[in-house]
């Protein structure tokens, strides 16, 4: 609600292990570019990029050059509604950005009658108005389903999930759905109840659909997102059972603020907190696999703000409050044939004591290792298209030098490859 932070401005990029950035220091604009929330790539042209600002509307970039701004003097982009800011300097308040499955930019507009705007392909400008969220001085994020729908975060004024369908028709609100959600009901042995958080931090989609909600009562589920508008639709709790024999579950994570939600390649779950670090936690909840925090770990801080991984190596990059770090997951996006299968490293080395990595595998891959002879060692099923094995026989005992086969196939054995690793000791 207040005046720009007049941080300054910066875009930084990771490529082939080394990090660039974008000078905006020769950008015309009083004071500077300053205050970027947010930054999304053009899915049809590499190098296009629109960052959005908290005060100076959106920068357009192509090839590491400034195209254009678009704010309140040339674009449906308008200034704050805010009677003691009126007749002062402008605060075009722009945030979440997203692009939808036809290529057109939608942009979060905070505190203005239209919240929601679109930047089409064509490069008009469409403006939509839902009073459920009009004028509201904190609509950040936006994420569009694979279903095709959107889900708006409000975190904490008038907190809430605001979840709307334009359909084709963009410029034509009247057949659009749309719902605001909070309260919300769950399921709890059969009784419906209700939770109420008073902030919503972060949304994400899983593998198979689900939609999940970071509060600050923990996260919430919602399994059945395309039932969103009926008026029954509910959300769920994931609830862990404490396994010290009192028949007791916890619901997962209650007490955590949750900032940020990332899901990896095995759709497992990577959860960033206010002030416990991160959480990965298996692809429904029940087991957290990797609790880490700054006490035992190289994490630079438990205040956890966001997380995102490369879909290709299934490095997991977590941003703090005092900076980023980066963890190498066994986790990645799997591939769609068996094609490009490898290890690494391969040949093992007599002084190599680390992890072995099988990777490029369709998703949940059956793994098997065995020995020339047919003897099994491993078994396993992949996280996403990788799986890692300890170099070990199932006693934990260390191989001798020698060839090893790698089996690896679909679930249901339709589709399959052979590979080979060289131990040496």
């Amino acid at each position: 609600w207040d005046d720009r932070f007049n941080t300054k401005g910066l875009m930084m990029f990771y490529e082939n292990n080394k990090w660039d950035y974008q000078n905006v220091d020769t950008i015309p604009i009083e004071n500077g570019a300053r205050d970027f929330v947010d930054i999304v790539e053009d899915p049809r042209e590499l190098g296009h990029y629109f960052v959005s600002s908290y005060g100076e509307g959106i920068y357009e970039f192509r090839n590491k050059k400034l195209v254009k701004i678009h704010d309140h003097s040339n674009s449906a982009i308008e200034t704050v509604n805010i009677d003691f800011l009126k007749g002062q300097n402008h605060f075009d308040r722009t945030y979440g950005l997203c692009y939808d499955k036809n290529s057109n930019l939608y942009i979060i507009n905070s505190y203005t009658p239209n919240i929601i705007k679109i930047y089409t392909k064509d490069g008009n400008w469409i403006s939509l108005n839902y009073q459920a969220i009009a004028n509201n001085e904190a609509i950040f994020d936006i994420m569009q389903t694979r279903k095709g729908v959107f889900w708006v975060l409000s975190p904490w004024k008038n907190p809430g999930i605001f979840v709307f369908d334009p359909k084709p028709t963009l410029s034509n609100q009247t057949d659009d759905q749309y719902k605001f959600i909070n309260p919300i009901n769950y399921l709890d042995n059969l009784e419906i109840k209700s939770i109420t958080p008073s902030a919503f931090y972060c949304l994400a989609e899983d593998k198979n659909g689900v939609i999940w909600a970071g509060t600050d009562m923990g996260p919430i589920v919602f399994n059945s997102p395309s039932k969103v508008f009926s008026d029954n639709f509910m959300g769920s709790r994931i609830k862990v059972p404490r396994n010290d024999g009192t028949q007791l579950a916890d619901y997962l994570l209650e007490s955590e603020k949750i900032r940020t939600i990332c899901v990896d390649g095995g759709n497992r779950k990577w959860i960033g907190t206010e002030s416990n670090g991160v959480y990965l936690v298996s692809d429904n909840g029940q087991e957290t696999i990797f609790h880490f925090t700054s006490e035992n770990s190289p994490l630079l801080s438990n205040k956890v703000l966001s997380i995102a991984i490369h879909p290709l190596t299934g490095e997991v990059f977590i941003g703090t409050d005092k900076g980023l770090v980066s963890y190498r997951s066994d986790a990645i996006e799997g591939k769609s044939t068996y094609s490009d299968v490898y290890t690494f490293p391969n040949p093992v080395r007599p002084d190599y004591e680390g992890l072995i990595t099988i990777t490029g595998l369709l998703a949940n891959s059956t793994v098997r290792i065995t020995d020339i002879n047919g003897n099994s060692i491993f078994e396993g099923i992949s996280e996403g298209g990788q799986i890692t094995w300890n170099g070990r026989n199932r006693a934990g005992n260390h191989l001798s030098s020698g060839v090893y086969l790698v089996y690896a196939a679909t679930s249901d054995g339709l589709d399959g490859i052979v590979s080979k690793i060289l131990i040496l000791k």
